[in-house]
């Protein structure tokens, strides 16, 4: 605190208060008022020479306020903060002696009359006046020591937090001014660091956090690799690998992606899934046919269980020759892996099993998590277990003969020659590596990717497709087809909000559109594909995201902090997720005595959602979600018709002062969307609503926002009742015509795909010609009072058996999809987020999205709400 940058005499609070009293306004600072007025600690000391504010019953005001001591650190620490079992104020005030204590509680005002709520002029200067002159009696009086403490409140990050080993301080104090208010005077962080010379996590129960300094700056970051020649585990800097400039010297590693699953079950082991009396889910047991034993869990043959890195063997797996030692087993996928990195002429291999330490709310695993896309990224390449559907399957090929049956030849067509077909690789099983969320990733950000499947390999990167027998051109075109993320960044020069929001005004009528972006329209496909894809853990799904996430929100790339998966700068269009199966929420961690360890992510991201489908594994199946492609509008002889744009017009307009949640620094509401851009919460276009420029006006909350984390979605909106007329089901039917491609939709009564052969298809396009594509969706008509089709929602779970629901205002819509004529003048539509309430108050739940008719909206009666999705 003697410090310069956190001087308790320098904050403006404090310092104005000092020049009532000749030794205060002397002082320049802190530790020059410790050293000048050593007397300040003693018990005879008086509030004169006390910078910290005082009062004439000092027992009083503590007692008034210690709410407000543990509001303003909660508030500060935001969610992370669990104050009353880490901070009893309670039992700071408990001793009298004040003076010896290191941490103390305060209050928020001098408690000396209740007169600040007085609307009378004359009583408020009577009162201003009264507490001066007992501010000045307090100062004569020393020898009463009414000095109001000057508090530290300290909190400890625990090791299963996300800042595990900080120490947050946060010092607070009134000052000397009359009705001085308790604020904060400084904040810094601390850190234990420890004195061992060795590897600071590997001292047992250390709490560490960041990298212990030296005499000069070290630059590098810690990483592990196998060294499949000593066959261990090595340390190496982070800086090494992370592909430097060319001409400085950098480790090359090859990185592994693969897909853990479940070995076989040892032998006389069967599974079988058993009726619960109760109800629900069937239950998962195993039986030993020879013993008749059963068990819930899953039985593992003891010397084949698989080794992984972890904090009691990390020393022995560090030692040469540690992955052969006693006790070691290392899967068959990664041992064939470590062939592979060999036959290539390398000599390091990343393998996540036993590159990161597998303990859960370790600092290791956090920031390995953290940093997966990099890791994939600077890798040399990867190799991609295609078809092993567990880590134990090994790669064919490798190290065991691969099918022939593939290889298809002629011998007698030329003498002493044969002749090969190249070898189909359409048919390559990639469905266990393909379906797990975690490689998702590691395929997107990876640069260069050796595949095997089917006992073939075919590599690929950026420039092109290699095959081991032929030119990829040569062969079939599924191995060029090979489906890839590819990054577009924004162009530097347009960094302005309309730039980056993507407006443009048309010239026919100078309107202002909203366009996809080609990075937004990536993301699109990343969340698409991501989706689908099953996770052991449920609540874990966004940390198999998280490195694609930390990827896209770049500046040269969405230049956008994420939100549960969200782009916040682009929540208008994120928020518009439609699921293509019915859903259910994803489960929380929890443990053994049915305590929530973790939540899963929230309602309202396409993240928070599984599928319905119970399966026996994985434990839980991706719920696959899309969204709307932008499109040009086009009538033939059928009537209305999209003409797909990959980069066009997204059909919405986002409303201003309606998308908010809590600032990820300090306490308090951010705009979020197009209009929480930079500039952009000024602007305003014409016929949009949100035409009136001006910044926003911050949701007021009947609740503090500290009770709010980045869990939470804050619609300041209009909520209406909805009430539903029929089930009906949406066909769309896409064709390529051209270069380009066309989505027809009708809607029926009944569910298309179970329609006999007999009946007519309304769409008019013959379904069997190959380039055409059906999708149907099931969803619900919203009826006006005359019974008319006025609306279409569509529900997360499926199926809804209530004839109403409440509904809130997200952004204005054009297209329904059954429109009769192609000139829709504006946004006649809004696009509404289905909720449901809980307990019937503020905060709620996302059960499905919408579209109503504006003219239906205003005779529902809707009402202006602030609601908190969650």
């Amino acid at each position: 605190m003697c410090q310069p940058e956190y001087d308790l005499l320098k904050a403006e609070h404090i310092s104005k208060g000092l020049q009532d009293n000749n030794k205060l306004k002397e002082i320049q600072s802190f530790s020059e008022w410790s050293e000048k007025l050593p007397d300040w600690k003693g018990k005879l000391a008086g509030a004169d020479v006390w910078p910290f504010g005082y009062a004439v019953d000092r027992q009083q005001a503590a007692q008034s306020t210690q709410e407000e001591a543990k509001r303003l650190f909660s508030q500060a620490e935001e969610r992370d903060l669990n104050f009353k079992s880490l901070n009893d104020i309670d039992e700071m005030y408990k001793t009298g002696d004040l003076y010896d204590r290191t941490m103390e509680g305060t209050n928020k005002l001098i408690s000396i009359m209740n007169i600040t709520g007085t609307d009378n002029p004359q009583m408020r200067e009577f009162g201003v006046r009264a507490q001066a002159a007992t501010s000045q009696l307090a100062l004569w009086n020393n020898k009463k020591r009414k000095r109001l403490p000057c508090i530290l409140v300290i909190r400890a990050y625990r090791k299963n937090e996300e800042k595990a080993g900080v120490l947050s301080v946060r010092v607070y104090g009134h000052g000397r001014v009359p009705l001085a208010q308790l604020k904060e005077i400084c904040h810094f962080s601390l850190r234990f660091e420890t004195g061992s010379s060795h590897d600071p996590r590997r001292v047992k129960e250390q709490i560490w956090y960041g990298n212990k300094l030296e005499e000069r700056i070290n630059v590098k970051f810690f990483e592990k690799l196998i060294d499949v020649h000593d066959m261990r585990i090595i340390e190496t800097d982070f800086e090494e690998i992370i592909r430097p400039e060319p001409h400085r010297y950098h480790l090359d590693y090859v990185a592994l992606s693969y897909t853990w699953g479940k070995r076989p079950l040892p032998k006389d082991w069967i599974e079988q899934r058993r009726a619960l009396h109760q109800g629900g889910p069937p239950r998962t047991e195993y039986y030993n046919t020879r013993t008749r034993q059963t068990t819930l869990i899953r039985p593992e043959d003891e010397h084949q269980f698989p080794t992984r890195l972890k904090t009691e063997n990390e020393e022995m797996l560090l030692s040469e020759n540690g992955l052969k030692g006693g006790g070691v087993y290392i899967p068959k996928t990664i041992r064939d892996a470590i062939e592979v990195v060999k036959d290539a002429g390398q000599h390091f291999l990343w393998v996540d099993s036993l590159c990161i330490i597998q303990e859960q709310h370790t600092w290791d695993n956090r920031a390995n998590i953290a940093r997966m896309g990099r890791i994939y990224n600077h890798a040399l390449f990867t190799i991609v277990a295609g078809d092993s559907p567990h880590a134990d399957a090994g790669i064919k090929g490798i190290s065991s003969d691969r099918d022939t049956s593939r290889m298809i030849a002629e011998s007698n067509i030329v003498d002493d020659v044969q002749i090969f077909l190249p070898v189909g690789l359409k048919e390559l099983e990639f469905r266990p590596w393909e379906e797990r969320a975690w490689c998702f990733q590691e395929k997107v950000l990876s640069r260069r990717l050796l595949v095997f499947a089917g006992g073939y390999a075919v590599w690929h990167c950026r420039g092109g497709v290699w095959r081991e027998d032929v030119n990829a051109l040569d062969g079939d075109r599924s191995s060029v087809s090979f489906p890839w993320l590819r990054l577009t960044s924004i162009d530097p020069a347009n960094t302005t909000g309309l730039a980056r929001a993507k407006l443009e005004k048309r010239e026919e009528d100078e309107s202002v559109r909203l366009m996809r972006l080609p990075v937004m329209d990536q993301y699109i496909n990343a969340v698409e594909d991501f989706s689908r894809r099953a996770i052991g853990e449920s609540w874990k799904i966004l940390d198999a995201f998280e490195g694609l996430q930390n990827t896209l929100k770049y500046s040269k790339l969405l230049h956008s902090p994420f939100r549960n998966g969200l782009p916040s700068n682009y929540l208008d269009v994120a928020l518009l997720w439609q699921p293509q199966q019915p859903l259910r929420r994803r489960r929380d961690q929890v443990d053994e005595h049915g305590t929530i360890r973790r939540r899963c992510p929230p309602s309202w991201t396409w993240a928070g959602w599984e599928s319905a489908q119970e399966c026996e594994y994985p434990e839980t199946k991706g719920g696959a979600v899309y969204y709307d492609q932008p499109f040009d509008v086009h009538f033939d002889d059928l009537g209305f018709v999209k003409r797909l744009e990959k980069f066009g017009e997204e059909r919405i307009r986002p409303r201003k002062r309606t998308l908010y949640g809590v600032s990820a620094y300090r306490q308090e509401l951010l705009e979020l969307g197009m209009f929480g851009l930079p500039t952009m919460g000024a602007k305003g276009f014409n016929n949009w609503e949100s035409w009136q420029p001006g910044p926003a006006t911050r949701p007021t909350l009947s609740f503090p926002v500290s009770e709010l984390n980045d869990q939470h979605l804050v619609l300041q909106t209009e909520v209406a009742t909805l009430y539903l007329r029929k089930e009906c089901w949406r066909k769309r039917t896409y064709s390529k015509l051209a270069d380009f491609e066309y989505c027809r939709e009708t809607f029926h009564d009944k569910d298309p795909s179970k329609a006999s052969s007999t009946e007519t298809d309304p769409s008019g396009t013959a379904s069997m010609e190959s380039d055409v594509n059906t999708t149907i969706s099931h969803e619900y008509w919203i009826k006006s009072h005359n019974n008319k089709n006025v609306g279409i929602v569509k529900i997360d779970a499926g199926a809804y058996h209530q004839s109403s629901i409440d509904a809130a205002i997200l952004s204005e819509g054009q297209y329904l999809g059954n429109e009769e004529s192609v000139d829709v003048l504006g946004y006649p539509f809004y696009n509404v987020m289905l909720i449901e309430r809980k307990s019937g108050g503020t905060f709620a739940e996302r059960i499905g999205l919408g579209k109503i008719s504006k003219s239906m909206w205003k005779r529902s009666e809707p009402k202006s709400e602030i609601v908190v999705v969650e």
